[in-house]
């Protein structure tokens, strides 16, 4: 089977690039990457029309049995997936939609006139979300194609050689790896690492991300004269792995609107305790206090407690990295996701 998959450009961090990168060698199917949205350093509207070009040229000479459109339920993304859609209808190639990301106002837009978006995303014969609450509201509006629940992954090679018995439950080192954005909580883990590093001078953090609230973020902490941050800008590969290595605790105190950050079903894989918000599918899956803490508020305050519960017990920390390990492999990695995915891609174009 020949598919056809819409892409973000994989030079700019971010989740869903993240995600189709360590699908890359898993799929048993021949797959295409079609690249669109913003490249780095240059946005989505400038790329649209060239993007849109190259769609249509590859679904004319291609030769594609699927299509696979990776959108975000936000105005620009469901927009452009729209017309992408209609046009795999005019060419009748059976097409999946994958809403990753969720923007809560834009669905209450969309739920106040939902008769376009309905129509169009009703051509889709196959819809997958991240979270059981998206699926309910996307049939609430009256969308009747299936919808599947799926998640993000787990590169089966992050894992190779990977130990989780050396976790001994001391924690040395905070990770925060995502967008360096203000709405990914990036202030937040700044501002409780600051907290807790006046009881445990040992404590370090380590920031893996660009972004624009990278430049105030290295100003808050020279200011501030904050120890042992370590900003390392964008990281990739061999790097990403090291990161989780040498880190015990991963934070992400996110407001984005997140479907599934694979950040965290990452840092699960690799043992490490979980601090994040109750956003989007981690809701359908994470255990309170056994894989680490969702935490509803974005005070500073909060995180700093619940990292310095996990340095205080040193018991339940090593506990929690073997069980997020055994957890993360059992459920989320890659090769199981890609073949499941072309289990069901395969499904539509038979019908």
């Amino acid at each position: 089977m020949k598919v056809l998959m819409t892409v973000p450009s994989f030079n700019v961090l971010g989740g869903v690039a993240s995600h189709y990168m360590g699908l890359r060698r898993h799929w048993p199917m021949d797959v295409t990457y079609h690249t669109i949205g913003r490249r780095r350093h240059v946005p989505a509207i400038i790329t649209f029309v060239p993007d849109m070009v190259i769609f249509l040229f590859r679904l004319l000479f291609g030769h594609y049995d699927a299509v696979l459109l990776n959108s975000s339920f936000k105005s620009h993304p469901i927009r452009r997936d729209a017309l992408f859609l209609r046009l795999c209808s005019w060419f009748r190639i059976p097409t999946a939609v994958f809403f990753h990301g969720w923007n809560s106002d834009v669905y209450e837009r969309v739920k106040s006139s939902p008769a376009g978006f309905v129509k169009a995303y009703n051509r889709a014969r196959l819809i997958y979300v991240l979270y059981s609450g998206f699926a309910r509201q996307l049939a609430e509006i009256g969308i009747t194609v299936p919808i599947h629940l799926t998640t993000t992954k787990v590169s089966d090679e992050m894992l190779a050689g990977f130990d989780v018995t050396k976790r001994d439950g001391n924690i040395d080192q905070i990770l925060f790896l995502a967008r360096a954005d203000k709405e990914k909580g990036l202030d937040v883990t700044i501002r409780a690492f600051e907290q807790v590093k006046k009881r445990y001078p040992h404590l370090r953090l380590s920031v893996c991300g660009d972004g624009n609230a990278l430049r105030e973020a290295k100003d808050y902490v020279a200011v501030h004269q904050l120890a042992d941050v370590t900003f390392h800008g964008f990281v990739k590969g061999a790097e990403i792995i090291r990161q989780f290595n040498e880190s015990q605790l991963y934070i992400l105190p996110t407001t984005h609107g997140e479907g599934m950050a694979t950040s965290v079903l990452e840092a699960m894989a690799m043992g490490l305790v979980v601090l994040t918000r109750p956003v989007g599918g981690v809701n359908d899956f994470f255990e309170q206090d056994k894989m680490g803490r969702l935490i509803e508020s974005v005070d500073p305050v909060d995180y700093a407690n619940a990292i310095i519960h996990y340095l205080e017990d040193v018991s339940l920390t090593r506990n929690t990295a073997r069980y997020n390990h055994q957890y993360a492999c059992e459920h989320f990695k890659a090769s199981a996701i890609a073949t499941s995915m072309c289990d069901d891609l395969q499904r539509i174009t038979t019908k």
